[in-house]
């Protein structure tokens, strides 16, 4: 599993990107916000994407679960802040049930609430079409993507904006590899086949669930509903961001409440502020 950590001091904070999404997408924005303000970010490439190994689909979430706590425990730093987005949250949340023994708190961005109808159509579309395999087109994984990633008005009415994106997603060459495969067919099973409601009153890490206002797949609504079921739960609406391009274009206001709610968790903020007697 490939990971590189940024930083020599201050809480370390891992970052777990969604289904497909190399680490590297942290860099430009996250990576340097987080250093800033004295975190000790960690990237890392899940099972199956970049520079970590591929193995034979299908995948599931306990499995990239599983990886991802094993390279906390590997790291030997201690408890961490984790920071994630999309399918990434369903590890972060999966995390938080199963491990929580490796966490001081966790971000969750664009990937906690009820299974919209429109996100199980979107879901059972990608289960049927998994089973074409390698012969799925760059294309189709291309379109979606844009589709239900950006907002309706950037899609409608900016096409250098989304011819931009179009040029930016098809970069990635090669799309229905092993790798990718599998990170989809996890993804599906975390939707179609999981009761996420009961489990939410069992989160008892602080938790920050962040919604996007244009997210077709996590709308606000559900995201603010399961939020409030968590007994140390958070929630925020980044306003004006799809479910692809908020770490991107919306990345100032992003930034602003992963910083505010970890800072609030650190130990740096503990210590800044000792306990009167």
């Amino acid at each position: 599993m490939y990971y590189k950590i940024h930083g020599e001091a201050g809480d370390p904070v891992l970052l777990i990107p969604g289904a497909g999404m190399p680490g590297l997408a942290w860099l430009p924005y996250q990576v340097p916000a987080l250093l800033e303000a004295g975190f000790r970010p960690i990237i890392a490439d899940a099972r199956g994407v970049g520079r970590s190994q591929s193995t034979p689909n299908p995948y599931t979430l306990d499995l990239l679960t599983d990886d991802f706590a094993a390279l906390i425990e590997e790291l030997e730093l201690g408890q961490m802040h984790v920071v994630s987005l999309s399918q990434g949250t369903f590890i972060a949340e999966n995390m938080t049930i199963r491990r929580p023994d490796l966490l001081k708190s966790a971000v969750m961005m664009g990937g906690v609430g009820e299974t919209t109808a429109m996100t199980r159509v979107w879901a059972e579309s990608w289960r049927d079409l998994l089973k074409f395999g390698s012969e799925l087109p760059d294309s189709m994984f291309i379109a979606d993507d844009l589709a239900q990633g950006l907002p309706n008005t950037i899609l409608r009415d900016d096409d250098d904006a989304v011819r931009s994106w179009q040029r930016m997603v098809s970069s990635r060459k090669g799309l229905a590899t092993p790798g990718m495969l599998g990170q989809y067919s996890a993804c599906n099973e975390w939707i179609l086949e999981r009761d996420h409601h009961q489990h939410w009153s069992q989160v008892g890490v602080p938790a920050l669930v962040v919604a996007f206002e244009h997210d077709l797949r996590w709308p606000p609504r559900t995201g603010r509903a399961a939020a409030e079921a968590m007994p140390n739960g958070e929630f925020r609406t980044i306003i004006g961001a799809g479910h692809t391009n908020a770490i991107f274009d919306h990345h100032e206001d992003v930034n602003d409440v992963i910083v505010e709610f970890l800072l609030r968790h650190s130990q740096h903020a503990v210590e800044a502020c000792p306990a009167h007697h």
